[in-house]
């Protein structure tokens, strides 16, 4: 998985997995969880609330990502992350 901070608020995202396909430069954008997942980035648990990144969904067609989710805390531990945003 590769991860680019665009903004404080948005993420640029790519990542392949030979069940779920390709998704290249996909924009994740935070927000607050509103049911408990799993943080794809981790594996850790997310809890109903938590501060999490998700793929932006303004296609009239549902991906099949859609429902993955970031933990955003998990965002800001990761200063090797690459800030391409002014």
């Amino acid at each position: 998985m590769v991860v680019y901070r665009l903004s404080t608020c948005t993420l640029s995202v790519s990542w392949s997995d030979p069940c779920a396909g390709r998704y290249t430069e996909r924009i994740w954008c935070s927000g607050l969880a509103s049911v408990a997942a799993i943080c794809v980035l981790t594996g850790r648990t997310i809890i109903r609330g938590d501060r999490v990144f998700r793929p932006r969904t303004r296609e009239m067609r549902v991906r099949p990502d859609c429902h993955n989710m970031i933990l955003a805390e998990t965002i800001g531990d990761c200063s090797d992350l690459e800030f391409t945003g002014a």
